[in-house]
């Protein structure tokens, strides 16, 4: 068990002042690799990760009409950070160089769960996510993409902490969900697509492979994803600041650009609010919660129209 250093905390106005339409800085404005966005409703609480800048940040919004700030805390782990997951009494699941490791935001403490790729310097994980059966999908890859082959794998972790290989030989594996209980898209964004897939529902193992999403016709690499309640799919695209809503047939439906270029990941916060974490910050630097480019995470209230 490892006790982490004391948090960064900041207040911050809630996510509730955010206007309609224009992209507004919610975030602490300095990640190298702002990533993996994950709102829990219950708690009211936005959580990402900073990877390269191993840092974990939580967003703890006040209740609904409360006048009361946003309170922002932010942890440094002594590894990278790929993704943050739910927990159980308050805690969360980190998916880090180790594997997957506990956080207890009320000690500071951080507890090994199941190691995955564990000492492996040269590599690190990217998108994790849990599935509608509770079994966790995780992506893991090179933290230099371009140096050696593209030997990226996607593990999954069963709820009794079984880790199985489900792919290897990816460049780049990110963003998941599921449309449905038992089928799965999946971002491989070397390759410029959304893969689906069907699922075996007791085991969660691939049983066939539907049509994939083919994005190559987009100038950025699509990266990070959020679903919305009809199964289409905001995904964010790399190098282009920008997140768009696709319908299941490829059609978009939606965009959205942010004043930064490494747009990594959405979010959808209450339903009209899609916030979007950025990469391209100094994590040394001081943070900027007013900061407008590179690092900063983004908040822009949908209008809620298109799609209705």
């Amino acid at each position: 068990m490892t006790v982490l250093p004391a948090p960064l905390v900041l207040d911050l106005a809630p996510l509730s002042a955010v206007p309609s339409g224009t992209p507004v800085p919610v975030g602490v404005g300095n990640d190298e690799l702002g990533e993996s966005p994950l709102w829990f409703a219950d708690r009211r609480e936005l959580w990402w990760v900073d990877i390269t800048g191993c840092r974990v940040h939580r967003r703890a919004e006040p209740a609904p009409r409360s006048a009361g700030p946003a309170r922002l805390t932010t942890w440094t782990l002594p590894r990278a950070v790929g993704s943050v997951l739910p927990g159980v009494d308050g805690r969360v699941r980190l998916a880090t160089t180790s594997g997957l490791e506990e956080l207890d935001p009320g000690t500071g403490t951080l507890r090994p769960l199941v190691a995955i790729e564990d000492g492996q310097p040269d590599r690190r994980m990217n998108d994790v996510r849990v599935d509608p059966a509770g079994h966790v999908w995780a992506g893991t890859m090179r933290f230099d993409t371009s140096e050696g082959p593209q030997d990226g794998a996607l593990y999954r972790v069963d709820p009794a902490g079984g880790v199985h290989l489900v792919l290897d030989a990816i460049g780049c594996p990110n963003g998941m969900a599921w449309p449905a209980p038992d089928e799965m898209v999946f971002i491989d964004s070397l390759r410029h697509r959304v893969d689906r897939w069907r699922l075996d529902p007791v085991t969660r193992e691939k049983v066939a492979t539907l049509d994939p999403l083919d994005l190559s016709a987009f100038t950025g690499l699509p990266d990070g994803l959020a679903q919305e309640d009809d199964g289409s799919l905001w995904i964010a695209f790399w190098g282009e600041g920008t997140v768009r809503r696709f319908a299941p047939d490829g059609t978009v439906l939606d965009q959205v650009t942010v004043p930064a270029p490494l747009s990594s990941c959405p979010v959808l916060v209450d339903g009209d609010l899609l916030v979007v974490t950025t990469a391209g910050g100094d994590p040394t630097a001081a943070p900027d919660v007013s900061a407008l480019g590179p690092g900063q995470v983004f908040a822009v209230r949908l209008p809620r129209t298109l799609g209705q």
